[in-house]
C-alpha cells in the first residue's frame, strides 16, 4: 500500500465534496473565493503545500483542508 492510499479523499458533506483528490490552482481559487494571483502567492510561499507535475502546480485536497483549518484556528489580533 502506498502513502497516497492511506490519505482520506472523500469528505462527505464538506465544501470540497465533488472535487478530485488532487486540485488545480483554479480549483483552489474557486474554493477559497480568491484570485489566481493570490493562489500562486500561497503556493509559491509554501503556505499551501503543493507539488508540480511538469510546470503545473497541484494541491492535495487534504492539504487544502489542513490549510483552511489552520486559518480558522489562528488567533485574531484586535
Amino acid at each position: 500500500m502506498n502513502n497516497i492510499d492511506t490519505i482520506p479523499c472523500d469528505f462527505e458533506g464538506s465544501m470540497l465534496e465533488g472535487y478530485s483528490c488532487i486540485l488545480t490552482p483554479k480549483d483552489v481559487a474557486k474554493i477559497l473565493k480568491i484570485g489566481n494571483n493570490s493562489v500562486y502567492e500561497l503556493l509559491n510561499s509554501g503556505a499551501i503545500p503543493n507539488f508540480r507535475i511538469g510546470r503545473k502546480h497541484k494541491v492535495r485536497k487534504i492539504d487544502l483542508i489542513n490549510y483552511i483549518n489552520n486559518q480558522i484556528n489562528k488567533p485574531i489580533n484586535i
